[in-house]
């Protein structure tokens, strides 16, 4: 036989867990955005600095960015995601990995 009591209350405890769980991510998200922000920008003017012969592994770097940032796009217009991540990357532009160029006359 079974004890709806318990069901019900194992139900409830289950639900809390899984709204505590998602506002936690949603706060750690939030938390750890600006560090993400300070990182795309550090690699988009090193990816300035270095010009033409741009190294392999910034250009991988930013792509991998570049995934993210049109991840974190996306999904941050599904109705049931929109809690977990933040607006703010709405308003991020992708790396530009065609073709960096360091102006030289400027910085000589």
């Amino acid at each position: 036989m079974i004890n709806w009591e318990l069901a019900r209350i194992m139900t409830v405890i289950i639900s809390v867990a899984a709204v505590s769980l998602c506002l936690m991510v949603g706060i750690g998200e939030r938390l750890s955005l600006p560090g993400r922000l300070a990182k795309i920008e550090s690699l988009r003017s090193d990816l300035l600095k270095i010009g033409e012969g741009s190294n392999e592994d910034s250009i991988g770097q930013a792509t991998q960015w570049n995934q993210d940032i049109n991840w974190y796009k996306v999904y941050n217009k599904k109705w049931y995601m929109d809690i977990l991540i933040p607006d703010e990357w709405d308003s991020v532009d992708t790396i530009d990995v065609s073709r960096p160029v360091y102006n030289w006359e400027e910085n000589e």
